[in-house]
C-alpha cells in the first residue's frame, strides 16, 4: 500500500562501525540488522543516555533515527554531534539540513542545504540524491512565500493519540459517517506480524480498528480480532490495508494482494473480499480507491502501463446495464511523471483530493484539489497550512461540508512516523452535531428574565478560553452577532434560543463546547447593550446603538421573492416601524458564494428591492426607506472555512439586514 510513501532512495554508503562494547549494545545491533529498528532505537537511546561521549555507538544511533526510522526531530542532536566528529561531511550536512527542514527552520536548512549542494558527486549512483536536494530548495522557497497563507486561524489538525497511533507507522483513515468507529492501517508490529517487508525494511501492513468512546476512541484492535461484524476482513502474514468506505457506508475497499478487493455490509457483517471488477482494475498493481456518492464514477490510483509517471490517478463510469466501463487516465492536469496518491472524491462528484510528491508545496507530499467543470479538471490547488507541512502529508478525508475530516502525516509532532490526524474548524456552529462535540457542562435549559440573559451572553464571551460564540434563535436563525440578538429577544421574536460557547483546545479531538438553551427570554428596554465578542470574525455587522433595531430576512437559492417565514420577520419589523415613527429604514441585501459575482450582485440589489416593495405595500412612506442597495457575496454573516460552502452556511448569507435607525431631532 505504501510502496511509494517511503520514496527517499539514499545512495550514499554509510559504513557502521561495530565494536563488542556490551550485551546491550549486541542486541540493539541484532535488532537493528533484523530490522526491528524502535526497540533497537530504544536500547541504543538508553546506551548514550549512561554513555554520552561514545563515537560509534552516537554515529550508529544517528544512521539508524535518519536513514531508517526517519525520525528526524529525534536526530537532528546527534546529526549534528557526527558532524563535530567530522564524519562524512557531506552526508550528515545533508541530514542536518532535512532535520533543520522539518523541524521548521527553513533558513538553517536552506544554507546547509546550498552548501552541500556542490559536493555531491554528479554521477548516476548520486542522482537520487541530487534531485532531493533541489526539491528541498524548491519546496523552501515556496514554504517562505507561503507560510503566511494559513486556511484559517480556526483550523484545528490534531493527533488522534496513542489509543490509536503507536511508534510505528499509522494512515488511511477510514471512518462511518457518524465516526462510530475508525479504521485504519499499521506497519506496527504484533504478535502475527513479526516479518519485515524486504522492499522497505517495514513490518507488513495490517488492519486495525478502534471504536469512539464518546470524544475519544477505544485502543486499537487489529483485525478481526474481537470486532465478529469484520470476521471475514481479517489480516494475514502478507499485506492487508484498509483503503475507503463507500459514502453510503456499505462497500468497505482493502488493499491486498497488490490490488483492490471490496467487502459489502450484510445484516452488520462485512463479506468475504472479493477483486474489483477485472475492466477496472486488470492485472496492475492499484492501492487506493473512492467512489461518488451516486456510486456511478470510481477513481483509483495505479501503476497501469502508459501513464504519465509511476502511480496514476484512473476513473471509471458505470455503464447503463450496470457494468463498469475500461479505466481511463483522469489526465495529466493531475498526473505527472511522479507519484499521485490517495484521490478522494468530494460529495457532488465535482471537487478531487489528491496528494502528489511532484507539485511544489510545503514538503514531499503535499494535499491538492482539483475541480471538475463537466469538462475538464482544474489545475491542481495547494490545500495550505496546516493541512500540509513540511513533511509528508496524504490520505485526506473530509466530510461533505469540509467542516472536519481526517488525514494521515508524518509532520513534527507524531508519535511515530506517520500518524492518523483529525481536523475541524471552530468558526462553524455546530448545534446539530453535539454527538461529535466534547460538551464540558450540562445543557442548561432555563426560563431567564430580564438581564440575566445579557448577562450570560456576555460572560460567556469575556471567558478569555473563548474561541467562538453562536446564537440560534427558534431553530433556525444562527447569529453571531451579539446584538443582533438582543434586538430579536427585545421585539419579542424569540421563543427559544440556543448559545453555542466554543472554547479554545489545542489539543481536543473533537471541539471543546459549551451549551445553553434560554426559552422564552425577555430583556427590559434599559438593559446595557450587548458587548459584541470582538474575537469573532465571522461577521460584517457592527454592534447597534439604543437607538437602532435589526431585523433580518432570509431567501431560497436564486430566489429574490418574500417566502412566508420572511413575511412573518417583515411583519414584526413593520409592526415596530408603525410604533416608532422617527425610524427610518436602511435595507441592505446579500448573496451566498455560489454565481458570478456580478450576478449575485445584482440578485442581492433585488432582495433588498423587495423588502421595499412589502414596506411601500404596507403604506409605509417612501420617504422613510433612506437606502436599498446590495452587496452581493462581499459581506456574509458567517465565514465559509472552504468551498464548496456547505447549504447550511449558504442558508445564512442569503438574507436582507433591515435596520432601523432613529432619526436625529
Amino acid at each position: 500500500m505504501t510502496k511509494y510513501i517511503f520514496s527517499l532512495l539514499f545512495l550514499f554508503a554509510i559504513t557502521n562501525v561495530f565494536s563488542q562494547v556490551g550485551g546491550d549494545l549486541a542486541t540493539a545491533r541484532k535488532k537493528r540488522e533484523n530490522s526491528n529498528y524502535v526497540e533497537a532505537a530504544k536500547i541504543y537511546a538508553e546506551y548514550l543516555s549512561k554513555n554520552p561521549n561514545t563515537r560509534e555507538v552516537t554515529i550508529e544511533y544517528a544512521d539508524l533515527l535518519f536513514f531508517e526510522l526517519k525520525d528526524y526531530k529525534k536526530a537532528q542532536p546527534y546529526v549534528k554531534k557526527v558532524l563535530s566528529f567530522k564524519e562524512d561531511t557531506v552526508t550528515y550536512t545533508y541530514a542536518l539540513a532535512k532535520c533543520e527542514y522539518f523541524l521548521g527552520n527553513t533558513e538553517t536548512a536552506l544554507t546547509l542545504f546550498k552548501n552541500v549542494q556542490p559536493l555531491v558527486p554528479n554521477k548516476k549512483d548520486n542522482e537520487a540524491i541530487i534531485d532531493d536536494i533541489k526539491r528541498c530548495i524548491a519546496t523552501i522557497n515556496y514554504y517562505n512565500t507561503n507560510k503566511d497563507k494559513l486556511v484559517s486561524k480556526y483550523l484545528h489538525v490534531i493527533n488522534l493519540g496513542d489509543h490509536v497511533n503507536s511508534d510505528y507507522a499509522e494512515y488511511v483513515p477510514v471512518v462511518d459517517t457518524k465516526e462510530n468507529f475508525v479504521m485504519f492501517t499499521s506497519r506496527r508490529r504484533n504478535e502475527f506480524n513479526t516479518k519485515v517487508d524486504y522492499e522497505d525494511d517495514m513490518y507488513h501492513e495490517d488492519m486495525y480498528m478502534s471504536k469512539r468512546q464518546g470524544h475519544d476512541f477505544d485502543t486499537a484492535i487489529a483485525l478481526p480480532y474481537e470486532y465478529a461484524e469484520v470476521k471475514n476482513v481479517g489480516n494475514s502474514k502478507a499485506h492487508e490495508s484498509i483503503v475507503s468506505l463507500s459514502p453510503d457506508g456499505k462497500t468497505l475497499y482493502i488493499f491486498k494482494e497488490g490490488t483492490l478487493w471490496k467487502s459489502e455490509l450484510h445484516n452488520g457483517k462485512w463479506s468475504v473480499p472479493s477483486k474489483l471488477e477485472k475492466n477496472i482494475i486488470a492485472d496492475d498493481y492499484a492501492n487506493h480507491v473512492t467512489v461518488t456518492a451516486d456510486g456511478k464514477t470510481i477513481y483509483f490510483t495505479s501503476e497501469k502501463k502508459g501513464g504519465y509517471g509511476k502511480l496514476d490517478i484512473y476513473y471509471s463510469s458505470k455503464k447503463s446495464d450496470g457494468s463498469w466501463a475500461s479505466a481511463e487516465n483522469i489526465g495529466n492536469t493531475i498526473n505527472t511523471d511522479g507519484n499521485e496518491q490517495s484521490p478522494y472524491i468530494s460529495h457532488d462528484g465535482k471537487t478531487l483530493y489528491f496528494s502528489s510528491e511532484t507539485f511544489i508545496g510545503y514538503g514531499g507530499y503535499d494535499i491538492f484539489k482539483s475541480t471538475f467543470d463537466g469538462k475538464k479538471w482544474s489545475t491542481p490547488e495547494n490545500l495550505g497550512l496546516p493541512f500540509n507541512s513540511v513533511a509528508d502529508d496524504i490520505f485526506f478525508a473530509p466530510k461533505d461540508d469540509f467542516s472536519e475530516g481526517f488525514l494521515s502525516t508524518n509532520r513534527n509532532g507524531t508519535i511515530g512516523d506517520f500518524d492518523i490526524y483529525r481536523f475541524y474548524f471552530n468558526n462553524v456552529p455546530d448545534f446539530d452535531k453535539k454527538d461529535l462535540i466534547v460538551i464540558d457542562n450540562s445543557d442548561t435549559s432555563a426560563n431567564f428574565g430580564k438581564t440575566n440573559v445579557v448577562s450570560l451572553m456576555q460572560n460567556l464571551a469575556k471567558d478569555p478560553h473563548t474561541e467562538n460564540m453562536f446564537y440560534r434563535v427558534n431553530d433556525t436563525l444562527i447569529l453571531t452577532n451579539a446584538s443582533q440578538v438582543e434586538n430579536l429577544i427585545k421585539s419579542g421574536a424569540v421563543k427559544k434560543l440556543d448559545i453555542e460557547q466554543v472554547k479554545q483546545c489545542d489539543t481536543c479531538v473533537y471541539k471543546s463546547t459549551n451549551y445553553y438553551t434560554i426559552l422564552n427570554p425577555k430583556i427590559t428596554e434599559d438593559t446595557i447593550p450587548l458587548v459584541v465578542n470582538n474575537n469573532n470574525t465571522n461577521t460584517n455587522t457592527t454592534g447597534t446603538s439604543a437607538g437602532e433595531k435589526t431585523f433580518v430576512i432570509y431567501f431560497d437559492f436564486n430566489k429574490s421573492n418574500v417566502s412566508g417565514e420572511a413575511e412573518n420577520e417583515l411583519k414584526a419589523a413593520l409592526a415596530f416601524i408603525n410604533a416608532n415613527p422617527k425610524h427610518s429604514i436602511i435595507l441592505t441585501g446579500h448573496a451566498d458564494t455560489r454565481g458570478a459575482e456580478t450576478y449575485n450582485q445584482k440578485l442581492s440589489e433585488k432582495r433588498a428591492k423587495a423588502a421595499a416593495s412589502y414596506f411601500k405595500n404596507n403604506k409605509i412612506k417612501k420617504s422613510r426607506i433612506t437606502k436599498v442597495d446590495g452587496k452581493g457575496e462581499t459581506q456574509p454573516a458567517v465565514a465559509c472555512p472552504a468551498e464548496p460552502c456547505d447549504e447550511s452556511i449558504n442558508a445564512k448569507n442569503r438574507r436582507v439586514e433591515i435596520k432601523l435607525v432613529e432619526i436625529e431631532g
